[in-house]
């Protein structure tokens, strides 16, 4: 119920078929069958386009739909297990979430501790570890230890499902200039029609009573003052622009959006997996040679992502043999070598085994041998390959730089200095960063 530029078309459409129809019955000279079904091609293979362009964005959404749970396993009061899909898991029931699965719905830790990597909700790179009454979203992966988990929301209600929520709402965003050329087209639809019908009028006054003549004068007139070359041309232009980007990683939501980048003067970035590749690595290890060999065996056998980089970081040395491996959720892993207890993981933890006497294994993560010196390891997230070229080619062109990251404070600055941006904000959520 909107007047848009489709109703002036839409009219002028009908009314060459309404008389092409009357000249075909009455032997008239003239028919328009043809010039009606190829104006509607042309608007039509548009808006195709354009469709197709946006289908494209949605890949976006529903890679984060594939990363949510499809269901878990509820736990009943008598202790019996049952799984359900996501759907039907309901505020109140416990659902029991083991390594590797992904949290189906918000809830309370209510059993159990482990470490949790939230990247895909905060963008935190680091795991956290959670425990009795620690509060959990949806779509965070479960990594260490299995955990009982109250539920306090429906799966259609989590943190998850509000991201995702509010990504359909701006892929699906109109544009400042879509709603300019809407604007333009409430004006423009009514003044098309007076034409047409002044023309209308007109020409039945010139012609002394001639409404066929004076019809066609009309119909000419709406399809004339349609810009349908435009309809067709800034779809068309959209597509290959977004083809071109796409080929080049860049995924473009909406074809408004390379005409608001001519006009854009600040360049806001997230961090994980934008600035950084999103995989924590080993900046420097303070460890024995010695020692290298169990640290790796240690951490081959953890998915925990720390554990990954250690294994990464000691990938030309050979594992050693250990007895007696077990994950200590929230805390690392432990071992034996030649009788003597072995662990790496938090270095509070890894302290209760060894000699701290001149300890400077710092705060972070560590390793250490029953009875030896602690060993500390320095985690650094890894930037992409080009981002500094990048910042610096946008610093250059007088662009204004942020970065808006869910992460801790320390992890945000680190990346904000090495990348030469002074503005930046750590522990923002989602919703924050849309409303910025």
């Amino acid at each position: 119920r909107r007047l848009n530029m489709d109703v002036p078309i839409s009219l002028a459409v009908i009314l060459a078929l309404a008389m092409s129809v009357y000249e075909s019955l009455t032997g008239g000279a003239e028919a328009y069958f043809d010039a009606a079904v190829t104006l509607l091609f042309f608007l039509l293979i548009g808006r195709y386009l354009d469709q197709l362009m946006r289908d494209h964005a949605r890949s976006a959404v529903l890679g984060l739909a594939k990363m949510t749970a499809r269901g878990g396993n509820v736990v009943a009061p008598d202790g019996q297990i049952s799984y359900r899909p996501v759907d039907e898991i309901e505020p109140g029931m416990v659902v029991r979430v083991a390594p590797g699965e992904r949290i189906p719905a918000d809830g309370r830790v209510v059993r159990g501790a482990s470490d949790l990597d939230r990247s895909l909700v905060t963008g935190e790179s680091a795991p956290v570890a959670v425990a009795l009454n620690t509060g959990v979203e949806a779509g965070t992966l479960n990594l260490t230890g299995p955990i009982d988990i109250a539920v306090t929301r429906k799966a259609d209600e989590s943190f998850i499902a509000e991201v995702m929520q509010m990504m359909e709402a701006a892929e699906n965003g109109r544009g400042r200039y879509v709603r300019i050329a809407d604007r333009a087209a409430q004006i423009y639809a009514p003044a098309v029609h007076l034409l047409a019908l002044f023309a209308f009028l007109g020409w039945m006054i010139a012609t002394q009573g001639d409404w066929h003549a004076s019809l066609y004068t009309a119909i000419s007139v709406l399809i004339i003052t349609c810009p349908c070359a435009l309809g067709l041309a800034v779809p068309v232009v959209h597509v290959i622009g977004a083809a071109r980007l796409f080929r080049h990683g860049i995924l473009m939501k909406d074809g408004s959006a390379l005409e608001r980048l001519a006009e854009a003067d600040t360049a806001v970035f997230d961090k994980t997996g934008t600035l950084t590749t999103g995989t924590p690595r080993i900046a420097q290890a303070a460890i024995a040679p010695t020692d290298m060999a169990a640290a790796k065996a240690l951490a081959t056998h953890s998915i925990h992502p720390a554990s990954r980089a250690i294994a990464a970081w000691f990938a030309d040395t050979p594992a050693a043999e250990l007895s007696d491996i077990r994950e200590v959720p929230g805390f690392g892993v432990e071992g034996v070598l030649d009788g003597a207890r072995i662990r790496l993981g938090r270095a509070d933890w890894v302290r209760e085994i060894a000699d701290t006497a001149g300890d400077a294994a710092g705060d972070g993560l560590a390793f250490a041998r029953e009875g030896g010196a602690v060993s500390g390891f320095v985690l650094s997230e890894a930037l992409r390959p080009d981002t500094e070229a990048a910042v610096a080619a946008l610093g250059d062109r007088g662009m204004g730089l942020e970065v808006l990251s869910g992460d801790a404070a320390d992890a945000v600055e680190t990346i904000a200095r090495r990348t030469g941006i002074d503005n930046y904000r750590a522990g923002v959520t989602p919703a924050g960063k849309i409303a910025r």
